[in-house]
């Protein structure tokens, strides 16, 4: 009876638009790190650059991603959940204003 009802739960409109804007949410995701990629193959002093590169970012990324939410369960834990907000609004301001600061210059190969 459980699983019927969370089965029809699932098929439920809402639950469709939802999964919906997550998959595009994906997707878009996935074109920041083609973007990323791209950009770094613009600016690379080489080519053999770029996959060592690429691949320490994908390890950091991980990292990060693993890291973050334990971070925010903490924090949500001891101080309340605006804090949360507070600090993703503020690293979205830092991630804002470093990128308004990055060098335009093409480096020649």
């Amino acid at each position: 009876m459980i699983i019927w009802f969370f089965s029809l739960e699932i098929c439920s409109l809402n639950s469709q638009l939802i999964t919906s804007y997550i998959f595009v949410l994906d997707q878009m995701l996935a074109a920041v790190s083609m973007a990323r990629a791209t950009y770094l193959k613009k600016i690379a002093f080489s080519e053999e650059d770029v996959s060592p590169t690429l691949s320490m970012g994908i390890t950091i990324d991980h990292m990060v991603s693993m890291f973050i939410p334990w971070l925010g369960g903490f924090i949500w834990t001891i101080f309340g959940y605006e804090y949360v907000f507070i600090a993703g609004a503020a690293i979205a301001a830092l991630n804002l204003l470093l990128t308004t600061r990055m060098n335009k210059v093409r480096h020649p190969l």
